[in-house]
Protein backbone atom coordinates (compact mmCIF):
# COMPACT_ATOMS: atom_id res chain seq x y z
CA UNK A 1 0.00 0.00 0.00
CA UNK A 2 1.28 3.36 -0.95
CA UNK A 3 1.74 5.80 2.20
CA UNK A 4 0.42 8.75 -0.11
CA UNK A 5 -3.08 7.11 -1.17
CA UNK A 6 -4.57 11.01 -1.77
CA UNK A 7 -1.70 11.54 -4.34
CA UNK A 8 -1.11 9.91 -7.70
CA UNK A 9 2.49 8.60 -7.82
CA UNK A 10 4.95 11.49 -8.25
CA UNK A 11 6.04 12.41 -11.65
CA UNK A 12 10.30 11.69 -11.71
CA UNK A 13 10.45 15.25 -13.81
CA UNK A 14 9.53 17.20 -11.14
CA UNK A 15 10.85 17.94 -8.47
CA UNK A 16 13.65 15.47 -7.02
CA UNK A 17 16.16 16.06 -5.02
CA UNK A 18 19.68 16.87 -7.02
CA UNK A 19 23.14 16.33 -5.39
CA UNK A 20 26.33 14.87 -6.54
CA UNK A 21 28.68 12.26 -4.88
CA UNK A 22 32.65 12.94 -5.95
CA UNK A 23 34.08 9.89 -7.26
CA UNK A 24 37.87 8.71 -6.12
CA UNK A 25 39.19 10.62 -8.91
CA UNK A 26 37.14 13.67 -8.06
CA UNK A 27 34.55 13.24 -10.91
CA UNK A 28 31.28 14.56 -10.11
CA UNK A 29 28.56 12.41 -10.31
CA UNK A 30 25.15 13.44 -11.18
CA UNK A 31 22.21 12.10 -8.46
CA UNK A 32 18.52 12.01 -8.15
CA UNK A 33 16.85 11.11 -4.97
CA UNK A 34 12.90 10.34 -5.47
CA UNK A 35 10.52 9.78 -3.15
CA UNK A 36 10.33 10.18 1.02
CA UNK A 37 13.73 10.76 2.60
CA UNK A 38 12.84 8.55 5.81
CA UNK A 39 11.39 5.40 3.03
CA UNK A 40 13.66 2.33 2.63
CA UNK A 41 16.36 3.02 -0.22
CA UNK A 42 16.52 1.86 -3.44
CA UNK A 43 19.99 2.53 -5.69
CA UNK A 44 18.95 2.44 -9.39
CA UNK A 45 22.42 1.84 -11.61
CA UNK A 46 21.64 2.31 -15.47
CA UNK A 47 23.54 0.36 -18.77
CA UNK A 48 25.63 1.46 -21.21
CA UNK A 49 23.91 4.62 -23.48
CA UNK A 50 21.26 5.32 -21.01
CA UNK A 51 21.15 8.00 -17.98
CA UNK A 52 18.78 8.58 -15.03
CA UNK A 53 15.63 8.29 -17.27
CA UNK A 54 15.90 4.38 -18.41
CA UNK A 55 14.36 4.46 -14.51
CA UNK A 56 11.12 6.82 -15.11
CA UNK A 57 8.97 3.84 -14.71
CA UNK A 58 10.25 2.30 -11.47
CA UNK A 59 10.29 6.04 -10.13
CA UNK A 60 6.75 6.31 -10.92
CA UNK A 61 5.78 2.71 -9.67
CA UNK A 62 8.16 3.28 -6.32
CA UNK A 63 8.94 6.29 -5.26
CA UNK A 64 5.73 6.78 -2.99
CA UNK A 65 6.56 4.24 -0.51
CA UNK A 66 10.77 4.32 -1.32
CA UNK A 67 13.82 6.52 -1.55
CA UNK A 68 14.92 6.00 -5.24
CA UNK A 69 18.37 6.81 -6.23
CA UNK A 70 19.20 7.07 -9.41
CA UNK A 71 22.55 8.48 -10.65
CA UNK A 72 24.19 8.83 -14.28
CA UNK A 73 27.47 7.01 -15.15
CA UNK A 74 30.62 8.27 -16.20
CA UNK A 75 30.06 9.85 -19.80
CA UNK A 76 26.41 9.19 -19.64
CA UNK A 77 23.26 11.88 -18.59
CA UNK A 78 24.29 15.02 -16.97
CA UNK A 79 28.11 12.67 -15.60
CA UNK A 80 31.27 13.35 -17.32
CA UNK A 81 33.28 10.52 -18.97
CA UNK A 82 36.31 11.03 -16.86
CA UNK A 83 38.96 8.07 -16.80
CA UNK A 84 36.71 4.74 -17.34
CA UNK A 85 37.28 1.40 -16.11
CA UNK A 86 34.97 -1.01 -14.03
CA UNK A 87 37.07 -0.44 -11.32
CA UNK A 88 36.60 3.07 -11.62
CA UNK A 89 32.71 2.64 -12.51
CA UNK A 90 32.63 0.62 -8.74
CA UNK A 91 34.91 3.87 -7.08
CA UNK A 92 31.60 5.97 -8.26
CA UNK A 93 29.02 3.51 -6.80
CA UNK A 94 31.03 3.78 -3.66
CA UNK A 95 30.55 7.35 -3.85
CA UNK A 96 26.98 7.24 -4.42
CA UNK A 97 26.58 4.94 -1.82
CA UNK A 98 28.20 7.18 0.78
CA UNK A 99 27.11 10.37 -0.27
CA UNK A 100 22.70 8.92 0.05
CA UNK A 101 23.08 6.97 2.94
CA UNK A 102 23.89 7.66 6.20
CA UNK A 103 26.43 5.25 8.46
CA UNK A 104 24.90 1.56 8.36
CA UNK A 105 22.22 2.62 6.36
CA UNK A 106 21.01 -0.57 3.97
CA UNK A 107 19.92 -0.24 0.37
CA UNK A 108 18.33 -2.97 -2.17
CA UNK A 109 20.91 -1.92 -5.06
CA UNK A 110 20.44 -2.96 -8.64
CA UNK A 111 21.78 -2.98 -11.65
CA UNK A 112 21.11 -3.52 -15.59
CA UNK A 113 23.57 -4.39 -18.03
CA UNK A 114 26.67 -2.01 -17.01
CA UNK A 115 25.13 -1.17 -13.75
CA UNK A 116 25.36 -4.53 -12.99
CA UNK A 117 28.42 -5.21 -13.80
CA UNK A 118 29.24 -2.03 -12.04
CA UNK A 119 28.00 -3.91 -8.54
CA UNK A 120 29.65 -6.82 -9.75
CA UNK A 121 33.20 -4.55 -9.46
CA UNK A 122 32.33 -3.31 -6.22
CA UNK A 123 31.83 -6.80 -4.69
CA UNK A 124 33.63 -7.33 -1.60
CA UNK A 125 34.41 -3.13 -1.56
CA UNK A 126 33.55 -1.45 1.88
CA UNK A 127 30.83 0.68 1.09
CA UNK A 128 28.66 -1.95 -1.08
CA UNK A 129 29.36 -4.63 2.56
CA UNK A 130 28.07 -1.87 4.70
CA UNK A 131 25.06 -0.66 2.63
CA UNK A 132 23.54 -3.13 0.47
CA UNK A 133 20.85 -5.35 1.92
CA UNK A 134 20.29 -6.67 -0.94
CA UNK A 135 21.69 -6.74 -5.05
CA UNK A 136 19.56 -7.28 -8.38
CA UNK A 137 21.65 -7.76 -11.61
CA UNK A 138 19.67 -7.66 -14.63
CA UNK A 139 20.55 -8.40 -18.08
CA UNK A 140 24.35 -8.56 -17.49
CA UNK A 141 27.78 -10.30 -18.01
CA UNK A 142 29.87 -10.76 -15.28
CA UNK A 143 33.29 -11.80 -17.64
CA UNK A 144 34.42 -12.01 -21.21
CA UNK A 145 31.97 -8.74 -22.37
CA UNK A 146 34.26 -7.43 -25.01
CA UNK A 147 35.49 -10.70 -25.81
CA UNK A 148 32.49 -12.49 -26.82
CA UNK A 149 30.22 -9.74 -27.62
CA UNK A 150 28.76 -9.05 -31.31
CA UNK A 151 27.38 -5.65 -31.19
CA UNK A 152 30.69 -3.49 -30.39
CA UNK A 153 32.44 -2.90 -33.21
CA UNK A 154 36.51 -3.44 -33.54
CA UNK A 155 38.84 -6.47 -33.07
CA UNK A 156 39.43 -8.65 -30.28
CA UNK A 157 42.67 -8.23 -28.49
CA UNK A 158 42.75 -4.63 -29.58
CA UNK A 159 42.91 -1.39 -27.56
CA UNK A 160 39.08 -1.60 -26.41
CA UNK A 161 39.97 -4.76 -25.03
CA UNK A 162 42.82 -4.23 -23.42
CA UNK A 163 40.97 -0.98 -22.14
CA UNK A 164 38.40 -3.09 -20.73
CA UNK A 165 40.58 -5.29 -18.57
CA UNK A 166 42.25 -2.39 -17.12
Amino acid sequence: MSRNRNHSAPDPARDPRITTAESADGTALHIEIHGPGDAPALVLSHGWTCSTRFWDAQIRALSADFRVVVYDQRGHGRTPMGRVSTGVLADDLEAVLRTVLAPGEQAVVAGHSMGAMTIVAAAGRPALIEHAAALLLCSTAASHLVEECTVLPGRRGGPRTRATRA
